[in-house]
C-alpha cells in the first residue's frame, strides 16, 4: 500500500514507497520543511516513534529540527528535547553515520558517545579517519561501555584498536571484531590486558596467532568464544590451548573451518553448551558422537563432518557412500 507524505501547506500529497506512518510523515515535514512542529503530539507520543529510529537519524534530526536540538536558543514546545534524550543513546550504532556528521561530529552525539554503553561499527564506513579517531577516543571516556562490535569494519586500525582497548574507562564484556582481517594479536593481548572480566569475543576471520591464542586464559569469566576461520593458529598452539589453557568457565566454542583441531583433544574437555566444528576437516562422525556421549543431550554440536574415521577404512566407507548415492564429487 503506497503512502503520502504531507507537502508544505499540508493540503496537497505526494505518494513515495517506502511505509512510514502518518505520524513518522508529520515529524519529517516538522523537520525538512521548517513547519511549525505539531503541538498536538504528546511527547510521550513522539518519544515511541524516536525509539525505533537509528542513531543516525537522531544525529540528524538534531541537526535540523529546533524541537530535536537541546542546544537552540528558542524556546522549546514540549518538556524536554526527544531526540537527545539520553535512553535513546544507549547502544549506538553508527554504521550509517549520514553524510553531514561525517566531517564533524554533532555535540549531541559528542555527549553520548561519551556515556554510551554499546558502539557498533560495521562494514564499510565512510568516515574519515580523523573523526573515526576522534569517535573511538569519545567512546573510550564512557565509564559505562560494556560491548563493542567492529564487524567487518575494515577502515579501523589496530592502532585505533589497541588505543580503545588501552584508554578505555568502562570495562568491556562483549566484543565482537570478526572479519577484521587486519588485527592481530598485539588487539588481542591489549584486550586481555585491560578488560579481563569479558564475557563474549568474537575474533573469527582475523589474523590473530599463536602469541595471542595462548593469553585467552587469563580471562577467567570468558563463557562465549569464536575462533572461527583464523588460519594463522598453528597444531601445537591449540593442542597446548585445548587441552591446558581453556578459560575456565568457557561453555561455547567454535572452531568452525579450522583444520589444526583434533578430536582427541576436544574429547578431554570439561562439558560444553555449544561447539561448532563445522567444516573442521579433522573432526569426524565418530568424534562428534563421542561429544554427544560425553556431554549429554543438552549439549549442542555443529558439524559437517563426512568421514565416519580420519583414516584409510574412513576413507573407502565415505567413497562407498558416494557411489552407492549415484553422486558425483567434483
Amino acid at each position: 500500500m503506497s503512502v503520502t507524505q504531507l507537502s508544505m501547506d499540508h493540503t496537497s500529497v505526494q505518494t513515495y514507497h517506502r511505509p512510514v506512518t502518518p505520524l513518522l510523515l508529520s515529524l519529517r515535514s516538522a523537520a525538512r520543511l521548517s513547519v511549525p512542529w505539531p503541538k498536538e503530539f504528546p511527547t510521550e507520543l513522539v518519544f515511541e516513534v524516536f525509539k525505533y529510529l537509528p542513531q543516525a537519524d537522531l544525529a540528524r534530526a538534531c541537526l535540523v529540527s529546533r524541537y530535536c536540538n537541546p542546544y537552540s536558543k528558542c524556546r522549546l514546545t514540549v518538556g524536554h528535547c526527544v531526540a537527545s534524550d539520553s535512553s535513546l543513546w544507549t547502544d549506538l550504532d553508527l554504521s550509517n553515520l549520514p553524510m553531514e556528521c561525517r566531517t564533524r561530529l554533532p555535540r549531541i552525539l559528542v555527549k553520548r558517545l561519551k556515556s554510551a554503553g554499546s558502539l557498533t561499527l560495521s562494514g564499510k564506513l565512510g568516515i574519515p579517519q580523523p573523526i573515526l579517531r576522534e569517535t573511538m577516543a569519545l567512546i573510550s571516556q564512557s565509564p559505562r561501555l560494556t560491548s563493542l562490535s567492529l564487524y567487518s569494519a575494515v577502515e579501523v586500525t589496530e592502532a585505533i584498536l589497541i588505543d580503545l582497548f588501552t584508554h578505555s574507562v568502562g570495562s568491556l564484556k562483549h566484543v565482537d571484531i570478526s572479519f577484521c582481517y587486519d588485527f592481530g594479536s598485539d588487539a588481542i593481548i591489549s584486550l586481555v590486558t585491560h578488560h579481563p572480566n569479558l564475557l563474549t569475543l568474537n575474533v573469527s576471520h582475523t589474523s590473530l596467532d599463536d602469541k595471542g591464542l595462548l593469553t585467552l586464559h587469563r580471562l577467567h569469566q570468558l563463557t562465549d568464544l569464536s575462533l572461527e576461520g583464523c588460519f594463522n593458529l598453528t597444531r601445537t598452539s591449540m593442542s597446548q590451548f585445548l587441552q591446558n589453557g581453556l578459560p575456565p568457565r568457557l561453555s561455547r566454542l567454535n572452531l568452525s573451518y579450522l583444520f589444526t583441531v583434533l578430536g582427541e583433544w576436544l574429547a578431554s574437555l570439561n562439558k560444553l553448551e555449544r561447539l561448532d566444528v563445522r567444516h573442521a576437516e579433522n573432526i569426524t562422525k565418530r568424534d562428534v558422537r563421542g561429544f554427544r556421549e560425553r556431554w549429554g543431550s543438552n549439549c549442542e554440536v555443529l558439524s559437517t563432518a563426512k568421514l565416519e574415521t580420519d583414516d584409510e577404512h574412513g576413507w573407502r566407507q565415505f567413497v562407498d557412500e558416494i557411489i552407492r548415492a549415484d553422486v558425483v564429487v567434483y
